[in-house]
């Protein structure tokens, strides 16, 4: 069975009250990755003979048993890796984030938007003659919502819930911070109750949580020039982050834990900070709302000093308003995060983005007036950040997607000349090595034979590996060592930037000379390939990608389709293979070491470190690595795996694959670097919106929260209802489509089933509404009439 693992990559917009839709969309997200995560189990509990019941509630059954269905052409596996969010989808990013960390529920949260987002209870009391006097001028004021852009709703809960809203007092925000932020502390809170240790990460993968904040006074951040020497400005634009990685030894490392609630709140409630409807965020309001609750916050300083900068500010203590301001749409920081993963199986990358309100042409009026006094003013808050275009972060994947087809184009053209170099190799023993010790031989063979015969390029070739490798060893000190950047500038003080450009020039000349030969001036290349295999962890990373690229090329061959044990040989073989990638990773990471090499690390923070010092420190590193060790281990695990293949010609592909790799990463490597990408996968984009689910809303869904300016959801608890509802109903259909289109470029099936015929979406659909059904308080029919509509469109399949 082939496995394929689907990377989703999230962006959520902002949205005001459409936040509520936004928070069904995350309800079937979770589901399809607890599905997958259960299946997974399942499978690995019957490889070692072990039968287990999985226990899945609502829509997420039905996910399984569409997963279950591929089999068993095809294992495929759903990881959402990396989310980010603006506004009222940092809000709803923070929570799926923290239930897919500790495999919580989303329930708790449904409460929140359904029962206490409304006006009503966000609002703060009002008192005073001024109440009854607003009241009189309601009239005057339903003609300034039409100015706005804004049509007085018909509804009467609505107009009730909005005259009242008007009465207010003025010139202040209307609704609560501190009511708002108790209520994401007890949601957070009552998530902890069903919290059994457990996690859908799977081992040796991380989720990372990208939040925007707008920092109202901003930071002084120092940019080297020419001439002047620097410049300082003013950046108002947090991107604050949060991980959580399943370590394969040390279980999890989480910050979205229960210890991370005060952090998690108040990014929360900072991103979501409205201009004008709530007050600004502040650590202040945070530690009296956890006063109240009679919460501890154990890592206050840290967060406010490393993430939040209040070191920067001297004055006082930092203010943050709605993170749309400065990134409505954060695909910035997802693009970035998700250019090198780990990976236990072969990969197809999605990046979804969630828009409640997607553009319209129709939105565009024939005839634009000039916008008056108070539309320019909510214009510049909500709908010009709001519909910032995307082109620029499309235009980025695409560039990515380029140089990814060009990589695959090069090894393409490759293959022809290495196969034969190859052959020439395995002449000497015969069409496949006796021994692990030839094995290693005719593979260290063609290392030399591929630098012998890349002639004046492989000068170039290996200045890039040096190159590439003394930044890699340079951000490893650095970690090593403790040394961090703020990025900013303490007020009243000037604060050296101190860089690590000098350290990685004399790393270079350590990774060049040996010590007998130091202040020679010319370079051998064997002797620097020799320095270079001490160290160079990627490039054996990229040696074992490359091979389960060449294995996943076999799966659809004759010899190995039609065979069963071949085929799970196949899945063997890879797992070990990316339990070594899992190991080659580990050497970058600053826990794999102990106290005398971080010790070490230390010395090279000196402003000019000596050359021996740092020969002295890469010594260290170099035996601390043990890289010579993990390519015996290498060698064994492809050898025994060809080995089992027998004469069938996988094995021979395979072979050439493993032991060719110098020849392709010759001319593959300096297109490569450029990418510093290890999937070495085209990303993808889709949507979830209200327009782009029409099976069962023929030309989409309206929503109600978006009527007064987006936030017509605090208004009426049945558009709530209503905008929830068809969260859930529309994410459901867009990642069945999703889920079926891989399988079909994968698997090549010609025969598609048309969505109407879906029996596992019409499953889904009926599980959602089976299970909203007594939770919705004013929208019964609506529930019914959805039901009808299932029927109604999948009357062909039943």
């Amino acid at each position: 069975m082939r496995q394929l693992e689907l990377r989703l990559g999230l962006v959520l917009y902002g949205g005001v009250s459409l936040a509520i839709y936004m928070h069904g969309v995350t309800r079937e997200l979770l589901n399809l990755q607890r599905a997958s995560h259960a299946l997974h189990q399942l499978r690995r509990d019957r490889e070692r003979g072990v039968e287990s019941d999985v226990a899945l509630e609502g829509s997420a059954k039905s996910y399984f048993d569409l997963l279950e269905s591929f089999g068993p052409q095809l294992d495929l596996r759903v990881v959402i890796d990396a989310i980010s969010g603006a506004s009222a989808g940092g809000v709803n990013a923070i929570m799926l984030a923290r239930a897919l960390a500790h495999d919580l529920p989303l329930k708790h949260h449904s409460d929140l938007w359904l029962s206490l987002a409304d006006v009503d209870k966000l609002a703060n009391e009002t008192s005073g003659v001024s109440k009854h006097a607003k009241r009189v001028l309601a009239p005057i004021l339903d003609k300034l919502l039409v100015f706005l852009g804004t049509d007085v709703p018909q509804n009467k809960e609505t107009r009730t819930k909005l005259r009242d809203f008007i009465s207010s007092r003025w010139f202040t925000p209307p609704f609560s911070g501190e009511r708002y932020s108790g209520w994401l502390v007890d949601a957070c809170r009552a998530m902890n109750e069903e919290d059994r240790g457990e996690t859908l990460i799977p081992y040796g993968q991380r989720l990372e949580l990208f939040v925007t904040l707008t920092d109202f006074h901003g930071v002084l951040r120092r940019i080297a020039l020419h001439d002047p020497e620097f410049i300082e400005e003013l950046d108002h634009r947090r991107i604050v982050k949060f991980n959580a990685i399943h370590r394969v030894s040390s279980g999890l490392h989480s910050q979205m834990s229960a210890e991370c609630i005060p952090d998690l709140v108040f990014a929360a409630r900072a991103t979501s900070s409205f201009p004008g409807a709530f007050p600004p965020m502040s650590a202040e309001e945070m530690d009296g709302v956890l006063e109240r609750q009679g919460l501890e916050w154990s890592g206050r300083e840290a967060f406010l000093t490393n993430v939040l900068h209040a070191n920067c500010d001297a004055e006082g203590e930092r203010i943050f308003i709605d993170g749309s301001l400065v990134m409505n749409k954060p695909f910035e920081p997802l693009i970035s995060s998700i250019a090198q993963r780990p990976a236990a199986r072969e990969v197809v990358r999605r990046l979804l983005y969630l828009d409640p309100l997607p553009f319209s042409h129709r939105d565009v009026p024939s005839e634009p007036e000039s916008p008056g006094f108070f539309k320019s003013i909510f214009a510049s808050l909500a709908h010009i950040p709001r519909n910032e275009p995307i082109g620029d972060e499309l235009q980025e994947i695409e560039q990515i997607n380029m140089k990814v087809r060009r990589i695959q184009e090069v090894a393409e053209a490759a293959l022809p000349m290495v196969r034969h170099e190859v052959r020439l190799l395995l002449e000497k023993h015969g069409s496949l090595p006796e021994t692990e010790g030839d094995f290693s031989v005719v593979r260290q063979g063609a290392e030399l034979a591929a630098m012998e015969q890349s002639g004046f390029a492989n000068a170039g070739y290996l200045q890039l590996r040096l190159g590439h490798l003394a930044h890699r060893v340079v951000l490893l000190i650095s970690e090593l060592s403790g040394t961090q950047q703020e990025g900013c500038v303490e007020k009243g003080e000037e604060v050296a930037l101190w860089s690590w450009e000098s350290v990685e020039e004399v790393v270079v000349n350590a990774l060049t000379f040996s010590k007998e030969e130091e202040g020679e001036a010319q370079r051998d290349q064997a002797k620097i390939l020799r320095e270079l295999k001490s160290l160079d962890v990627d490039y054996r990373i990229r040696q074992l990608r490359f091979l389960i690229e060449q294995i996943n090329k076999f799966y659809h061959h004759e010899e190995i389709a039609g065979s069963v044990e071949f085929a799970r040989h196949l899945d063997v073989f890879k797992r070990e293979l990316y339990g070594q990638i899992a190991n080659l990773r580990s050497r970058w990471s600053e826990e794999f070491y102990g106290t005398e090499t971080i010790y070490l690390a230390t010395l090279l923070k000196e402003a000019s470190p000596q050359l021996e010092t740092v020969r002295k420190v890469l010594g260290v590193l170099s035996l601390r690595m043990g890289l010579s060790d993990l390519d015996k281990l290498t060698d064994s695990i492809v050898f025994e795996g060809v080995g089992k293949l027998g004469d069938l010609k996988a094995a021979q592909g395979i072979l050439e694959g493993y032991i060719g790799f110098p020849f392709f990463d010759t001319s593959m490597f300096p297109v490569q670097q450029a990418l510093d990408a290890f999937e070495l996968r085209k990303i993808e984009v889709g949507r979830i919106s209200p327009k782009d689910a029409q099976l069962l809303c023929p030309g989409g869904v309206d929503l109600k929260g978006a009527q007064l300016q987006m936030f017509g959801a605090f208004f009426n608890r049945g558009w709530r209802e209503h905008d929830y509802l068809w969260g859930r109903l529309n994410a459901a259909e867009r990642l069945v489509r999703l889920l079926r289109d891989v399988y079909h470029q994968c698997h090549g099936s010609a025969q598609r089933i048309a969505p109407g015929d879906d029996m596992n979406l019409r499953a889904i659909f009926l599980d959602i509404l089976d299970e909203e059904e007594a939770h919705l308080e004013d929208h019964e029919e609506l529930v019914e009439a959805c039901r009808e509509k299932v029927d109604e469109v999948f009357s062909k399949g039943c």
